[in-house]
């Protein structure tokens, strides 16, 4: 029994190195993918869109380890929903590499194009779309609950930025009809980094869920 035990721990401590290691390099993505967009640097963003298959390997090999675990082990309570967790984390953590991908690309096109002012207003969403990123991160990596809490707090900030932008550049697409192409491009970029904001609110969502079993999900947080 003992060795089963020490089996199963190896195999969990082996799922979350590969986990935490994907969600560095989304983050990587995420923040490369903007530095690509506000530098104008078309090199950073085609190496985005390569490195996002990189992601999408180590979510097959993920997957493959947690059903081999399940399979194998039969694990149990907390052993059982940390697992649970590990699917959707991996499948979120690969929708955000596919978000940096998207934002890469239409980084490309507006790089042909020019430079619209509202362009800046990007550089502090982006911190603090990463900063969640890295914070749901951490929060699963070290089991710690009250990081995950902050984080999905933050998402609401994050909404009120994308809300804040959108309008910006409906009001540019009005007063100059030229710019339309490259507003309509900044809104799908600005719809990514929202989306991915969700990413990072859901990760924390199943690192409270595995901490506690409790799903707060569609429920307010409390810090009580």
């Amino acid at each position: 029994m003992a060795h089963l035990e020490r089996a199963l721990d190896h195999d969990l401590g082996q799922i979350q190195k590969l986990l935490t290691d994907m969600g560095k390099k989304v983050q990587f993505m995420l923040e490369n993918s903007m530095l690509a967009l506000v530098e104008r640097n078309n090199k950073l963003a085609e190496q985005v869109i390569q490195f996002d298959k990189v992601v999408d390997d180590i979510e097959l090999q993920i997957d493959k380890a947690i059903q081999e675990v399940i399979a194998l082990r039969q694990p149990a309570a907390g052993d059982l929903r940390y697992l649970i967790a590990g699917i959707k984390i991996n499948n979120d953590l690969e929708r955000v590499g596919d978000y940096c991908e998207g934002i890469s690309r239409q980084a490309i096109h507006l790089n042909q194009k020019p430079a619209l002012k509202e362009a800046a207003d990007f550089k502090k969403l982006a911190v603090l779309v990463s900063q969640m990123l890295g914070d749901c991160i951490s929060a699963y990596t070290k089991g710690d609950m009250e990081l995950a809490k902050k984080t999905i707090v933050a998402d609401d900030e994050v909404d009120d930025m994308c809300r804040e932008i959108f309008t910006k550049l409906l009001a540019e697409m009005k007063a100059d009809p030229s710019n339309a192409e490259a507003a309509s491009a900044f809104m799908l970029i600005n719809s990514k980094l929202e989306r991915i904001g969700d990413q990072a609110t859901n990760i924390s969502e199943e690192v409270i869920f595995t901490v506690t079993g409790d799903s707060v999900r569609h429920r307010p947080i409390s810090f009580d």
